[in-house]
């Protein structure tokens, strides 16, 4: 019974070694020392599927973003905020890139539309590329016309497609463009 209870404990103990370890950071070369931190495995986002990414990519670096969402739950207004925190890392890459870009902040409730400083406007005719967050049944990145759509059942998938959108930005989309970072 001893030795059984020995092997168990070595069977467990080589069994948690063997396990990878979270990648949630990553630097880029050029970059300086900034650290892009993630909410989740950077494996276990890349699984996400993204139909478009370099398209993503190229509408970011246009230069201007709209973000758009609406705005009737507090709940999931706290999820966005959440998300846009998170996703201040584009900025910072992209100005490491040598790209600025302008997010213009919207959101609607009902058929009223408000700007970021939440006077009431006029519907936007969008221009330039948007971001629409939303809570939905399912977690993705759309991506139709000029329009990412990204969504998420609650916080959690909010995060991980908000990761997803980041790394698509970034240029990976597999595991191994992290090697090449």
């Amino acid at each position: 019974m001893k030795k059984i209870f020995l092997i168990l404990i070595a069977i467990f103990l080589i069994s948690g070694c063997t396990q990878q370890q979270a990648i949630k950071e990553i630097s880029i070369p050029g970059h300086g020392n900034t650290i892009y931190t993630f909410n989740n495995d950077i494996r276990d986002t890349l699984k996400m599927n993204v139909s478009e990414p370099e398209k993503i990519r190229s509408m970011f670096y246009s230069g201007k973003m709209s973000v758009v969402f609406d705005g009737s739950n507090n709940q999931e207004n706290a999820y966005y905020k959440a998300i846009l925190v998170d996703m201040g890392k584009i900025p910072t890459y992209l100005a490491f890139e040598g790209r600025l870009i302008k997010f213009q902040y919207y959101y609607f409730i009902g058929d009223e539309w408000h700007n970021e400083t939440d006077e009431i406007i006029q519907k936007p005719n969008f221009t330039e590329p948007v971001l629409w967050l939303g809570v939905s049944n399912e977690t993705e990145i759309e991506i139709k016309d000029n329009i990412v759509y990204l969504k998420g059942r609650d916080l959690s998938g909010l995060r991980i497609a908000g990761d997803r959108l980041a790394l698509a930005v970034f240029g990976i989309n597999k595991i191994e463009d992290i090697e090449k970072t």
